[in-house]
């Protein structure tokens, strides 16, 4: 686990957006898992998973309707997606709510489930910004040491994160 630190205005959430492929650097080049991330950002953006400070979570779907989405566009499918989500929803404690909209979900269920969303493909690389932010940090004391846990043993997943916070290594 890497964790970003520095001030507001430092860049953090700058570089996180360079490694996920969302921003191309103004000046030379940036690699992930050995991809270039401006002209291979297909194959950088189906090697991680990438939590924004907002999350990226459909207010009117469901926990399940969220989760099933975001697997099929990462291609996740039959057993493989039964029995990741099975894990995931262990993992998160989300098991029981898994027909509330994310709209009515608590602030610490939310990012619990945006969490879900971006490790249902099992990434090589989860990149989490500000994965402490609010009331009730329950990802970085708990659920990030489970998410090291997700893949099966045996797994090609080199367990790398990249984790920023304000003014603290999480």
């Amino acid at each position: 686990m890497v964790g970003v630190v520095g001030p507001d205005g430092a860049g953090k959430t700058t570089l996180l957006q360079m490694c996920a492929g969302i921003l191309d650097p103004s000046e030379g080049t940036c690699n992930v898992l050995g991809f270039d991330t401006v002209r291979e950002s297909k194959a950088v953006a189906a090697r991680i998973g990438y939590m924004s400070q907002g999350f990226t979570l459909y207010d009117r779907l469901s926990v399940e309707e969220n989760l099933s989405f975001s697997a099929q566009i990462r291609a996740v499918t039959g057993d493989s997606y039964s029995t990741r989500r099975a894990r995931l929803l262990e993992m998160a404690g989300l098991g029981a709510f898994t027909d509330r909209p994310a709209g009515n979900l608590s602030g610490g269920m939310r990012k619990k489930l945006s969490l879900c969303t971006n490790l249902v493909h099992e990434p090589d690389l989860l990149l989490l910004d500000e994965p402490g932010l609010g009331r009730g940090s329950a990802i970085p004391s708990a659920t990030l040491g489970d998410a090291r846990n997700v893949p099966p043993p045996g797994h090609r997943n080199p367990g790398g994160h990249v984790v920023h916070g304000r003014g603290r290594a999480l």
